[in-house]
């Protein structure tokens, strides 16, 4: 190896493979049954009345925070604020959220608000079982952002931006 970067390059690939057996082997038990919609109870309970998100394909990433899917629709997580352009952290926020959703299928679930001023979508976003709005925040590399009415995981994402701390990853690593 000829430095660091060509390590964490393998790494990634290494990762990369054993994630994608992982799901492969996730989708292969659970298509045995009857899943022709993704259920979202973990979320939400089973109060809501909302049970299934849309699914659809992921375009491109804006920034760490922010996509667009196939159809044009502009999407934002809520609950969370990962750094802005020039700001810093934006690079890695935005490459890990490309990492977890470029181009791949997500199930998206709205809260209470059907979109923010800027007109676009709020919605809490899956990659199979993986909450992206919450591991962007376990990963350090977005803070939480609280705004009513679009609540319904805050506490689950101020536990995860407090492990993020206590762990020093992503911006709490005190660089």
């Amino acid at each position: 190896m000829k430095n660091g970067s060509d390590v964490r390059h393998l790494s990634f690939i290494a990762a990369f493979i054993v994630v994608s057996f992982m799901a492969w082997l996730g989708w292969s038990i659970t298509s045995l049954g009857n899943t022709n919609s993704f259920s979202f109870s973990r979320v939400l309970g089973s109060n809501t009345e909302q049970k299934n998100g849309e699914r659809t394909r992921v375009l491109s990433v804006i920034d760490g925070d922010t996509f667009i899917l196939e159809d044009g629709r502009k999407v934002r997580l809520i609950g969370i604020d990962a750094p802005a352009q020039g700001k810093p952290y934006y690079d890695e926020a935005k490459w890990e959220l490309m990492k977890l959703i470029l181009h791949k299928e997500v199930s998206l679930l709205k809260d209470k608000s059907e979109g923010d001023k800027e007109g676009r979508l709020l919605r809490y976003v899956y990659v199979d079982d993986t909450l992206v709005n919450e591991k962007m925040l376990k990963s350090g590399l977005a803070k939480v952002l609280t705004l009513p009415p679009d609540v319904a995981q805050s506490q689950l994402f101020l536990s995860a931006e407090r492990a993020a701390r206590e762990k020093h990853v992503g911006m709490w690593n005190d660089r």
